[in-house]
């Protein structure tokens, strides 16, 4: 088990073992560099997660939701068709056909270049591990992990910022607070944080931050994401660990959980 610490508020450090993921200085001199596959629990943040890995790794981050955001935001075919399926079923798994038309040419991209890359809660399923697996070897799996109460709580306190969509969360003891009341009634806390209090997870270059509660993370959309995630992604992992794959379970420390 791989503890990640992270510092509130701003996120200064990032701290992982990178032995116990067999990732180190040496990576830089091979010809071809591995693939790094993070993937979580709704909650966990496997895609902010992701990022920070793609950039201490210098590579780039694939994911499903980013090439569908861009699909989406130049309007085409496929864009349209994955914005009717959002308004459609929210919280749902894009499908095997979209998703194929999304990372097969990122995939191809990728293999010829060598360079590394890091994926984020891609692939979710077994059949999307397979179209993984067409393109090179088995990637290294970064799998995130807390508790029911700590994912919980942190779901009923994020926000997003509305003007660089990046994560937001309350203080720490605002988030330790939630965590408790979770455990003490098994219930989302009634009263939320005010706005003033949310601060990003990094501080970066946005100037005008605001949170806003996204419709996913809550409701029957949320409750939508935990299904894919137990039915399909967990047995996913579960076949990994035999053998499949090196499977790195990176446990979200105490510290991180209140400041997340």
């Amino acid at each position: 088990m791989v503890e990640l610490h992270v510092a509130y508020p701003m996120m200064e450090f990032l701290m992982i073992d990178y032995r116990s993921l067999r990732v180190g200085v040496g990576l830089c001199k091979m010809a071809r560099r591995p693939w790094h596959v993070v993937v979580g629990p709704p909650g966990s943040e496997a895609r902010f997660f992701a990022e920070l890995l793609s950039a201490r790794f210098r590579v780039p981050l694939l994911s499903v939701h980013r090439f569908a955001c861009v699909e989406i935001s130049h309007g085409t075919f496929l864009g349209k068709q994955l914005e009717q399926l959002a308004m459609e079923q929210l919280g749902a798994a894009v499908p095997m056909p979209l998703v194929n038309q999304l990372m097969h040419s990122p995939l191809q991209r990728a293999q010829a270049s060598g360079s590394g890359a890091v994926f984020a809660n891609f692939p979710r399923d077994v059949i999307q591990w397979g179209m993984l697996r067409n393109f090179g070897p088995p990637p290294r799996v970064i799998s995130l992990v807390s508790t029911d109460e700590d994912l919980r709580a942190r779901l009923a306190q994020r926000r997003i910022c509305s003007a660089c969509s990046a994560p937001m969360y309350p203080p720490p003891e605002e988030m330790a607070a939630a965590a408790a009341a979770v455990a003490a009634t098994n219930s989302t806390p009634a009263s939320q944080p005010a706005a003033h209090l949310y601060s990003h997870m990094v501080e970066g270059s946005c100037t005008d931050p605001s949170p806003i509660r996204r419709t996913l993370d809550g409701g029957s959309e949320l409750a939508e994401r935990w299904r894919v995630y137990h039915g399909q992604t967990i047995p996913l992992l579960e076949q990994l660990r035999s053998g499949q794959a090196d499977v790195s379970e990176v446990k979200l420390a105490s510290e991180v959980c209140a400041a997340i």
